[in-house]
């Protein structure tokens, strides 16, 4: 009798315990806009520099950060410049 009265006590504390967890709220996401093109040649000393005056030619003028990496494609040399900005995309 006592193991089961310790036992129901404990399954009625742990209801309680589990039961009494708040709610958390989820933090606003800042999302952002990827873009991605290609160009002839590498990305030199200032790769990022250089995509983000190579991207400016878009529609957007600003970017919060261009990333260069070089890749070799049949033989030649080409850099893909991928830069991002903050909502909305088109300013």
């Amino acid at each position: 009798m006592r193991s089961a009265t310790s036992l129901l006590a404990l399954c009625v504390s742990m209801f309680l315990v589990l039961n009494h967890v708040k709610e958390v709220k989820t933090q606003d996401v800042v999302s952002i806009c990827k873009f991605f093109n290609q160009y002839a040649g590498t990305c030199g000393a200032n790769g990022n520099q250089l995509c983000q005056g190579q991207m400016a030619t878009r529609e957007i003028r600003r970017y919060a950060r261009c990333d260069c990496n070089n890749i070799r494609w049949r033989k030649k040399d080409y850099h893909e410049c991928r830069c991002y900005s903050r909502l909305p995309c088109n300013e």
